[in-house]
């Protein structure tokens, strides 16, 4: 083993001992002992069973990129028992109609296949079949990446289905795919192979209480009974991931790190945000999504331009219509010129808003608390007189109130900051927190 080899293990060693865990929570190898029970993919997983235990000749699994389709479909041929099931996995169907009966016969143990033409392929995989039948043992092959398969190989599993017993089908087939799938499955050319599916299932992306429960399983499988992110960073990892399990895990992956390089045992927002600055995708817009948006705009600024002239004409025919001879229409005349004279101006009204004070109540306190929990766990520990009265950080509660604690900790932040230090939760510090827009919303 070289040097760079050991201090590299010695580096991952300091890691899992600093978080109490014995393996690394959120790799992105699908290893089925991190396979956490969701509802969503429970259901998935029972009528992928069912299907098979009625011998249906296909079904279908569909999700976005990285839902977890892939380490449900290990956990399902984990399941099966050798005895009665004989499984087939093919994860790069990219194949044109004669390599996929090849890569099919392959993982059937086809005997010679090197001397099988491809004309007898079929016949090949048709006896290799009836054997296993005559074994007592049902096959099912599962293809991943299934959107990837030219309409030529799709049609050619349907022609593979056709291999069945006067009971039962010799081969079933499970599709796992992009939600392009369902859209290439949709043509006229494939609806024989269309109609054939039993089954059918669509997995969708983690809500919040979701995301809680995968982060927390997965560390418990680690070895870590403690939660490591509070409440806070949990809501920031479900709302930058999107509820995807491969974002979760890459997500939560790079916070790990960043707290073992500042040496801090919980996981905040401030660390999320950065994290995600870091590994998320930058999400692209499209070329149609501009055009659309530049059409939008066109229109937007077509009906305001209209609305403009049409209220310039109703004020044009108020203003002729005014007898200039009475005293009380000169003066109405010169509060129409006052509305006139600002007609076009496009000045947006300041959004009017109060600043919290200590002892105030408002739903963004909790994140402001969340957002400078560790200053005020610090400002805990300095403190001789919080000590004795709070022998824990306890203190820090999820409330609403603007409390003397937190007020001081906001001052610190101001004076860190370059703001002014009056410890009032105004726009300046909340757009420093990044929770501006979060106090517009009351703190959604």
């Amino acid at each position: 083993m070289t040097e760079n080899s050991q201090t590299m293990n010695h580096v991952i060693d300091e890691f899992r001992a600093f978080f109490g865990i014995q393996d690394m929570p959120f790799s992105l190898v699908p290893n089925t002992r991190y396979y956490v029970a969701l509802p969503s993919h429970n259901e998935c997983f029972s009528m992928l069973l069912f299907a098979i235990a009625a011998g249906d000749g296909f079904s279908k699994v569909t999700g976005e990129v990285g839902t977890g389709k892939t380490l449900l479909c290990r956990r399902l041929l984990n399941s099966l028992n050798e005895k009665t099931h004989y499984s087939a996995y093919i994860p790069n169907p990219r194949l044109s109609p004669v390599e996929l009966k090849r890569a099919v016969a392959k993982e059937l143990q086809v005997k010679d296949l090197g001397w099988v033409s491809d004309q007898n392929l079929l016949d090949e995989i048709n006896k290799r079949l009836i054997d296993l039948a005559k074994q007592g043992k049902k096959v099912v092959l599962v293809i991943d990446e299934a959107q990837a398969l030219p309409e030529n190989s799709l049609e050619e599993l349907r022609l593979l289905t056709n291999l069945e017993t006067h009971s039962d089908k010799l081969l079933q087939i499970i599709l796992l795919g992009q939600p392009e799938l369902n859209a290439r499955l949709a043509k006229y050319e494939l609806r024989q192979l269309n109609q054939r599916f039993s089954a059918r299932y669509h997995l969708q992306p983690l809500n919040f209480k979701q995301v809680r429960q995968y982060v927390e399983y997965r560390l418990q499988v680690a070895g870590q009974s403690d939660s490591l992110f509070s409440w806070a960073a949990l809501y920031e990892v479900h709302r930058l991931s999107g509820g995807i399990p491969r974002l979760i895990n890459l997500l939560a992956g790079r916070c790990l790190m960043g707290c073992y390089s500042q040496n801090k045992k919980m996981v905040g927002v401030f660390t999320v945000k950065q994290a995600a600055k870091e590994v998320l995708p930058v999400p692209q817009k499209s070329a149609g999504g501009f055009k659309r948006s530049m059409g939008l705009a066109f229109l937007f600024c077509a009906v305001l331009l209209a609305g403009l002239l049409l209220e310039r004409h109703y004020f044009n025919h108020a203003v002729n219509t005014l007898n200039v001879n009475n005293n009380q229409d000169i003066s109405l005349l010169k509060h129409v010129e006052n509305i006139g004279a600002g007609m076009f101006k496009t000045e947006v009204p300041p959004i009017i808003y109060e600043p919290l004070s200590q002892g105030d109540q408002h739903a963004i306190i909790p994140f402001v608390r969340q957002y400078l929990s560790e200053g005020l766990q610090a400002q805990l520990q300095n403190n001789e007189t919080w000590a004795v009265i709070h022998p824990d950080v306890s203190i820090i509660k999820n409330d609403k109130i603007y409390d003397t604690l937190l007020m001081e900790s906001v001052k610190s932040f101001q004076s860190n900051h370059g703001l002014l230090v009056d410890g009032v939760l105004g726009r300046r510090t909340l757009l420093k927190m990044d929770l501006w827009d979060q106090f517009l919303l009351g703190g959604l």
